[in-house]
């Protein structure tokens, strides 16, 4: 998933009632990086992406709560062609009660489940909080592969900071002579 860890703020995102924002909380990394944080009322996509048919796949995040009503992560699927938003919706967690996953500490999650006979989607993230009190839902490090082995959280290959190095070897014969030379 892009930017699956707000690295690049909501870059890739979509949230259309200003109910999502990053910001850094004490639970992760001790406040130095930042996670999404959904607020009551909020709908988040995120970026659609290409899937095998039929395949299982993990969807592992990170996250903690506070007063939350019901959070609920759907995978809206679609075949290929299709012009429709989605053709399918796959219900991948729901939970009604606080709290979803953890109050007190930032804890990894992980959901496994089969594409089935789909092409490409994307996930959707519901949150509703409890009316008169603050509440919100932290996520961060959402990494969602193929197979059903837990793994540490990966970046997108696509959001990947190091530069990609080539190298080229360069021989050069004289009379009598030769030089090996290595060029990045």
């Amino acid at each position: 998933l892009r930017n699956s860890r707000a690295d690049e703020g909501l870059k890739y995102w979509i949230e259309d009632n200003n109910k999502l924002s990053f910001i850094a909380h004490d639970f992760y990394f001790n406040g130095q990086k930042r996670m999404f944080l959904l607020s009551s009322g909020a709908s988040v996509h995120s970026p659609r992406f290409i899937i095998k048919q039929n395949t299982n796949y993990k969807l592992n995040l990170t996250a903690f709560d506070a007063n939350t009503e019901r959070f609920k992560i759907v995978f809206c699927k679609r075949r290929k062609g299709s012009t429709n938003d989605f053709d399918e919706m796959q219900t991948i967690f729901d939970k009604t009660g606080s709290p979803a996953f953890n109050s007190d500490r930032a804890v990894k999650e992980s959901f496994s489940f089969n594409t089935g006979a789909f092409d490409e989607g994307y996930l959707l993230f519901e949150y509703q909080g409890r009316q008169n009190v603050w509440s919100g839902l932290f996520m961060t490090e959402l990494d969602f592969y193929e197979g059903s082995n837990d793994r540490k959280w990966q970046p997108a290959p696509e959001d990947s900071e190091e530069p990609i190095e080539a190298v080229r070897t360069q021989v050069t014969q004289l009379a009598g002579s030769w030089s090996v030379r290595n060029l990045n």
